[in-house]
């Protein structure tokens, strides 16, 4: 029977203004992966809804070069912020679908240049 995993990647991850943040490395191996995977973020910032996040994986079979794809149609989301989501709250899910690896990590980056941010990142895995 196939579970599927939850990893907390970040909690309230405090982000400044254009700059990237990378998460621990996540080993796929043993935890019985059919290829399906969810991010659930969650955003807030100072109150002027001007931080914008994209957030991308990186993947890796040997557990220490990760390759992060150049196609913004790879990313997991762009522009990301605090008034995001189908309630306009900064709370949202997305599928993604990344390259078949043993290693994958997250990346995460504020884009705006305009406010500092918190983000919250749990990625299912099925």
């Amino acid at each position: 029977m196939n579970a599927i995993n939850v990893i907390a990647v970040w909690s309230a991850k405090a982000m400044t203004k254009n700059t990237a943040y990378e998460s621990n490395i996540i080993d796929l191996d043993g935890l019985n992966i059919n290829g399906f995977f969810s991010a659930q973020l969650l955003m807030t910032d100072a109150g002027a809804d001007t931080a914008r996040v994209k957030l991308q994986w990186g993947v890796s079979n040997d557990g220490t070069n990760f390759i992060y794809s150049s196609d913004a149609s790879d990313d997991i989301v762009t522009a990301f912020s605090s008034v995001s989501g189908p309630g306009s709250d900064g709370k949202a899910i997305y599928s993604f679908d990344p390259i078949v690896s043993r290693w994958i990590r997250f990346k995460a980056t504020e884009t705006s240049n305009t406010e500092a941010c918190a983000l919250t990142l749990d990625v299912a895995m099925h």
